[in-house]
């Protein structure tokens, strides 16, 4: 059994920038079941003929996906396609998982993540902070829904992928 058919989630993914178009391919060539949106229209085209759905913003992602990563530029952008008009908490489903991959203030980190509380989400801060070249293999997203939740157990699967990675607490 390979991990696509262990993991058997759905995955989203906005912002297809720099990080987040080359974390997105990895994906689809991993074999995963992904949907994507950015404001930018072409990377999710480009995606699409890869085999990615296309949503039109976080509120389409999250009625579509178990897993939800942001992969945004600052704290602004990850409030507004999660909180805001269309966003993430308009329609995402109590047991979902929201992992922000930006990096972003931490105060902004436990206000997304208060919110989601309060639907039954939780939310994973997993900030990206290496260079363009690099995220192509380094950035490549292979957990367990169980090692979401606990971070030992996520461990053995992340730190092959990873070159750092370190538990520092709850977002709240």
């Amino acid at each position: 059994m390979d991990i696509k058919e262990r993991i058997g989630m759905k995955l989203g993914l906005i912002g297809l920038g720099v990080m987040g178009k080359p974390m997105a391919k990895n994906l689809l060539k991993a074999g995963y079941d992904l949907t994507v949106s950015d404001h930018n229209e072409s990377p999710v085209d480009e995606l699409v003929t890869l085999g990615a759905k296309k949503a039109a913003n976080g509120r389409e992602i999250a009625r579509q996906c178990d897993v939800i990563l942001t992969m945004l530029p600052n704290s602004p952008q990850v409030k507004d396609v999660v909180l805001g008009r269309d966003g993430v908490l308009e329609s995402v489903k109590a047991g979902a998982y929201l992992i922000d991959m930006s990096s972003i203030n931490p105060i902004a980190s436990r206000e997304i993540a208060a919110k989601l509380a309060e639907k039954g989400v939780e939310m994973l801060d997993a900030p990206v902070s290496r260079r363009r070249l690099t995220a192509p293999w380094r950035l490549w997203w292979a957990a367990k829904k169980t090692c979401l939740t606990n971070f030992s157990r996520c461990w053995p699967q992340w730190a092959p992928r990873w070159s750092i990675a370190a538990k520092s607490g709850p977002a709240m």
